[in-house]
């Protein structure tokens, strides 16, 4: 079990809704692992890592902040998720932009600079997921997190699947650390390179790809419902 008394808050209390205990992706604090769901392990994509451990930086699966935002789905609410997402993609294993990318109760299509701008902890005005459109620096989906206003902190995705990025990528999602044990997606796109402290996408519908040896596809507790990233079990 999670022992709370290892949690310290090290930041101002506007803070709180990132750095509360129990907010995370996948693995527990000091590098101990939560338990596997789905997936298997195998070699990843040339180039892609994915650790077990965290570096004293991640906090644990399954929580949710003490601030606004929702609690973490269910496998298989996940996994029912993933399906509808899987099904109504178009996806390319050339790494296409013909698909769609699962945004809450939406989906995103992410041809023409298109994508997900994802709200997890719901910090910001609007609905928690919602399409943008246009370059990172003019989608009004604000990737930072901003202390003073306690603002910000939403993720642009522009992948989902493996099958959505070509040969020799992944789908890679750039996790910002926050403080002792909080963190956030600042976004997911596909990549040659996937390392601590970001997550190698996956998918349990794609069994082709396999995460690197040591880690497991499981759901992610801060991307939309349908999400899945490999972590160690």
């Amino acid at each position: 079990m999670y022992d709370a008394s290892l949690c310290t808050l090290s930041m101002a209390l506007l803070l709180v809704p990132l750095v509360s205990c129990g907010v995370g992706d996948g693995e527990k604090l000091f590098g101990e692992s939560s338990s596997g769901t789905t997936g298997g392990q195998g070699s990843g994509a040339s180039g892609a890592t994915s650790s077990s451990s965290d570096g004293g930086a991640s906090s644990n699966a399954g929580g949710s902040p003490s601030g606004p935002g929702p609690s973490s789905s269910t496998s298989s609410s996940a996994t029912a998720t993933a399906t509808a997402t899987a099904s109504s993609s178009s996806s390319s294993s050339s790494g296409g932009m013909d698909f769609s990318v699962g945004c809450g109760a939406t989906e995103c299509p992410v041809d023409g600079q298109g994508a997900c701008c994802w709200d997890y902890y719901q910090l910001n005005p609007g609905p928690q997921g919602e399409c943008v459109k246009g370059p990172p620096d003019g989608d009004e989906c604000d990737t930072e997190f901003h202390e003073r206003s306690n603002t910000g902190a939403e993720a642009r995705i522009e992948c989902q699947l493996p099958s959505h990025c070509g040969g020799g990528e992944v789908c890679c999602g750039d996790r910002v650390i926050v403080g002792q044990d909080g963190a956030y997606y600042a976004g997911t796109e596909c990549a040659t390179q996937c390392d601590d402290p970001d997550r190698i996408l996956c998918s349990p519908l794609e069994p082709s790809f396999t995460c690197p040896v040591g880690t497991f596809c499981n759901p992610s507790t801060l991307l939309p419902p349908g999400y899945f990233i490999c972590t160690g079990n």
